[in-house]
Parts: C-alpha cells; structure tokens; sequence
C-alpha cells in the first residue's frame, strides 16, 4: 500500500489527478482489507478535496463501494467521511440516514457514542421532539449497560421538555436492565428524580418496581439481565420455582439453593422496609419544619432605564398635591 500511496502522491503533485485516481483504484484491486483501508481513506480525501460537490454522484458511488466490502470494525472512519460530505455537499435527509446506518452497521462497542453523536445532529437539523425516534431505537439496539445510560439521557431530555410522565415511563423501562445491587446511579438517578418531580405513591411504586427487579435477579443471579421483558411482576410469578421439586426424600427439606434463594429476598425487603420508611419520616419533618422566606430586593439592573426615568419623573413632579392632571394633561407634559 505504501507503493501505491506514494506513486499517487506523485502523480497528484504534478498536477495529474485522474491518474492518481486510477493508481489509487489500482491499488485497491489488489489488497484486501484490513491493508487497503489507507488507500480508500487517502483516495475519498483527495477525490472531496479535488472535486467537492461538482460531482456528487461519483463521490457517493465511491463511499458506497468503500462500505460494501468493509468489514464492521473497520467502517466508523468510513461512514463518519460520507456523512461529512453529504452534509456539506449533499441533502440533510441523506446526511441523517448515513448516520442511521453507521449506528446500526459498526460494532456493537461503538454504538454508543454514535447514537450520542446521532441525537445532538438530529436535535440541530430538526428540533428536540424528533430525537426521541432516534432514544428508542438506540436502546432496542444497544446492549443492557448501554441502554441503561442512555435510558437515563432520554429521561432527562423529557424532563427538561416538562413531560415528567414520559420520563418516568422510560425509567421503568430502562429498570429491567438494572441489577439494583449494582447499577447503584441508575436507582440513585431514579430516586432524585421522584424526589424531585414525584410524590409519595410514585415513589411507593419505585420501590415496588426495584423490589420486583430485585427478586427477578436474585433468581436469576446477580450477574444475569432481566430479560428484555417489560411485565417485571409476571416474570417474577414465571420464574418462581416449584417448592415441591425442592422437597429431599419424606421430610421435606429445601435445598440450599432454596433457602439461598428465600435469604436473598427477605434481605431485599427488610433494606427496602427501612429505606421507605426513613424517606418517609423525612417526608414528614420537611412538611413540618417551618420555612424562614428571606425577602430581597430586586436588582434594579433588572429593569434597565425604566427606573431611572420613574426617578426623574417624581423629582420633576409638582409638590403641590392638589393639583390634579388629567390624562391628556399629563400626556402634554
């Protein structure tokens, strides 16, 4: 490749560019990939260099043939140099569908931060409602981990809009994800935000929801997901396991898993018990304590000139108080 890249170097610097061009299609005929990835990168960048937008359809054949043969991991740096140049040459329409294609064709690692970067553009070409298409495909797509982050970004983009319902719909949704003995900020961002935004029976009905998911990975383990399965409470009824298939020979006895099993769960709802039950008695002394109002003065640079002039008005004003002005008198003043 080295070769190939400095023969087009050559020919470019002399002024021969359709000969670099064929020299750099040359060479792509004949590596494979991963080597011939610096070829194709060199020939888009200096075919967008030489031509712009003079000959769009040649330049998006070119990308397209790039990304036909280009395994996975290798097509982030492809797609990223197609959808700059439909943005800056091309339709904004094609720009966003290059990158719909890029979040759903690069690895899974990757798809992160690709849909971040997916949500601020749709968010600047056509306004904040639109990106919530974009929210829920990325958490279908995204594994546990990545969908619970960015569960927590979409619950803050409804929040800041005002739609608390929304939000809070989201983050039940995103809960299933979360191990609540391990996704301690996913649980932590949710209880802010029923403080902050909720009353006392969305907050019992958080508890409720982290009980249920509790149990649900008791079951399953702590290092298991949930399921992608949103009804918690019929998932928790499926999976509880038949106690007389635990029963050992005429007395009965549970195995260790069982009794394991039941521990957890009892340990889940004593530490649940007493969290409600603090939050509760906090609740409580808030709604008792007396509130001290400090009252200050309003900033008079809040009102610019107007102040200024009210003040010169009333020093020009008669000290006689008798007199009395009528409005169109005082319009002629």
């Amino acid at each position: 490749p080295a070769t190939v890249l400095n023969y087009a170097k050559l020919l470019q610097e002399n002024k021969y560019y359709e000969e670099a061009f064929r020299a750099y299609e040359k060479g792509i005929s004949l590596f494979p990939w991963p080597h011939v990835k610096e070829i194709w990168i060199h020939y888009l960048h200096k075919f967008v260099e030489r031509y712009g937008g003079e000959k769009l359809d040649r330049g998006r054949e070119l990308f397209e043939e790039a990304l036909r043969t280009c395994p996975s991991d290798l097509s982030k740096a492809l797609f990223l140099m197609y959808y700059k140049y439909e943005e800056d040459y091309g339709l904004t329409k094609r720009s966003m569908t290059i990158l719909d294609r890029t979040c759903g064709e690069i690895e899974l690692g990757e798809r992160f931060n690709m849909y971040v970067y997916y949500v601020a553009k749709v968010e600047k070409y056509y306004g904040v409602a639109r990106t919530r298409e974009v929210f829920e495909k990325a958490i279908s797509q995204l594994g546990e981990e990545d969908a619970k982050k960015m569960c927590l970004l979409y619950t803050d983009m409804e929040t800041n809009l005002g739609e608390i319902d929304r939000a809070r719909t989201i983050l039940r949704h995103g809960s299933q994800f979360a191990n609540p003995r391990l996704s301690v900020q996913y649980w932590k961002s949710w209880h802010e935000f029923e403080v902050a935004n909720g009353n006392e029976d969305t907050f019992r009905e958080m508890l409720r929801v982290k009980r249920s998911v509790q149990a649900q990975f008791a079951l399953e383990g702590d290092g298991a997901g949930a399921g992608n399965s949103f009804a918690f409470q019929k998932a928790s009824e499926e999976a509880l396991p038949d106690r007389a298939a635990y029963k050992v020979g005429s007395e009965g006895k549970e195995t260790s898993h069982s009794r394991e099993t039941e521990k957890k769960r009892k340990v889940a709802e004593v530490d649940l018990a007493e969290e409600a039950a603090i939050i509760k008695r906090k609740m409580v002394e808030d709604d008792n304590a007396d509130i001290d109002v400090e009252q200050q003065a309003v900033p008079v640079t809040l009102f610019g000139d107007a102040v200024v002039k009210a003040q010169e008005e009333k020093q020009a004003k008669p000290s006689s108080s008798s007199e009395k002005l009528g409005a169109l008198a005082r319009f002629g003043k």
